[in-house]
């Protein structure tokens, strides 16, 4: 019995061709909205009917304003998850009692373990995880910092895989 898919995303982002290309990756199924266009959290409970997102994934960059997290967070619903696996330039002032109040979890990252990768690794040989959208950026282990510290400037943005090689 496999997981149950996603029914519909809602994404943001800074780069409007960037929100183009995820918003064809299926067009029926998500929705994008452009950070600065408004409060992100209201945009997405208004997409849920008030409800809020199942949970919220935020993968802002180490220099983002704090606030622009601390607004996506009110964008999941009682009883959601909020998923943080980047970073904002300040401390992130939470509420508790908010989180108390409504359920939510606050979710801090280690990226994953040898066995999740594995797991996407063996989806994606399998053909259940569909990376061809992708566009490989190959760098010997001796250049691994420069790809690390590339990707601010990286006009792909998320739609880039770096791959090490030995």
């Amino acid at each position: 019995m496999g997981r149950p898919a996603v029914s519909r995303v809602l994404g943001t982002g800074r780069n409007e061709e960037l929100l183009k290309r995820v918003k064809e990756l299926a067009p029926d199924r998500i929705e994008v909205m452009r950070l600065g266009e408004g409060s992100t959290g209201a945009w997405a409970k208004s997409r849920t009917g008030g409800e809020g997102a199942d949970f919220v994934i935020s993968a802002l960059g180490a220099k983002a304003p704090v606030e622009t997290m601390l607004d996506s967070m009110q964008g999941v619903r009682r009883g959601g998850r909020v998923v943080n696996v980047g970073g904002v330039a300040d401390r992130l002032p939470v509420d508790v009692k908010w989180l108390m109040d409504e359920q939510v979890q606050l979710i801090g990252s280690n990226w994953f373990s040898t066995a999740q990768g594995q797991e996407v690794a063996d989806m994606v040989a399998t053909g259940a995880l569909d990376l061809s959208y992708l566009i490989t950026k190959p760098f010997p282990l001796s250049e691994v910092n420069e790809a690390i510290s590339g990707r601010a400037t990286d006009l792909d943005g998320g739609f880039s895989n770096y791959v090490v090689l030995p």
